[in-house]
């Protein structure tokens, strides 16, 4: 029998054009030629000196800030997290890679116990450690933040900031990478959270994690390792129990509408 030609053709793999919009803004921040909190240029700009239409633009936006890659802001424009170009590096390498947005919020739950251990042993190692000038770092964001949350409210991206710098200032890079990766799910969650949750609940326990942040630094200003680690996992503790609340409400909005 003969054999047919659609067994000759071979798959054509065309790249993912939202993919290679996020490698070519990706490469600009490792080249430096753009910075954390730069301001992109427009949706459309973009897609015209692309040569693209606006869709894969606007899909690599929107993933950008799934990942926490890219905050915009209402009248002003869309800015590049801003948070150290290695961080960013890193979460544009998950982003390129791989979505998860469809990740199930028990299996963050499981992602976050490991973010837990790697932060709880990372702030462990800072109250040993840090310099004077790391520790002002630590508290110089803290500071933006409850600035921020006085004046516009909590701000995810910046909050994210405080635990990022717990990790940086270890100078460990595997487990900066491993921590990243494990972040941007984390992310994820917070993000469907702020869209389902009571905005006076937030702002409730936003207020709270503020003074949980104050407490770790505290510990960390006394050297103390044991009361960092223990201050740090009360308030992740505290944050778990929160998010289980948004876990049942999302159960319960999915059984109504089945």
């Amino acid at each position: 029998m003969k054999k047919s030609i659609i067994d000759d053709i071979q798959l054509i793999n065309i790249p993912d054009t939202v993919e290679l919009v996020l490698s070519q803004i990706k490469d600009l921040i490792a080249e430096r030629k753009l910075l954390p909190g730069d301001r992109l240029p427009s949706e459309q700009k973009i897609a015209d000196r692309m040569g693209l239409s606006r869709i894969p633009i606007r899909k690599a936006f929107a993933r950008m800030e799934i990942y926490g890659l890219l905050n915009t802001v209402p009248q002003s424009g869309s800015y590049i997290t801003n948070i150290s170009t290695e961080a960013l590096i890193g979460l544009f390498n998950i982003a390129i890679s791989s979505d998860i947005t469809g990740f199930d919020s028990y299996d963050v739950m499981f992602q976050n116990e490991i973010r837990d251990l790697l932060e709880i042993h990372a702030v462990g190692q800072l109250a040993s450690n840090a310099t004077k000038e790391q520790i002002e770092q630590l508290e110089d964001i803290h500071n933006k933040i409850v600035t921020k949350f006085e004046t516009q409210g909590f701000d995810y991206l910046i909050d994210a900031t405080f635990h990022l710098k717990i990790i940086e200032l270890n100078n460990n890079p595997i487990l900066k990478s491993f921590y990243v990766l494990i972040y941007t799910s984390y992310l994820q969650r917070l993000r469907e959270l702020s869209s389902v949750l009571d905005k006076k609940d937030l702002e409730q326990r936003h207020k709270a994690a503020l003074k949980e942040h104050h407490i770790v630094i505290n510990a960390i200003k006394k050297r103390d390792k044991t009361l960092a680690e223990e201050s740090l996992r009360i308030h992740f503790n505290k944050g778990h129990i929160f998010h289980e609340k948004f876990i049942e409400m999302k159960k319960l909005i999915t059984e109504k509408k089945n």
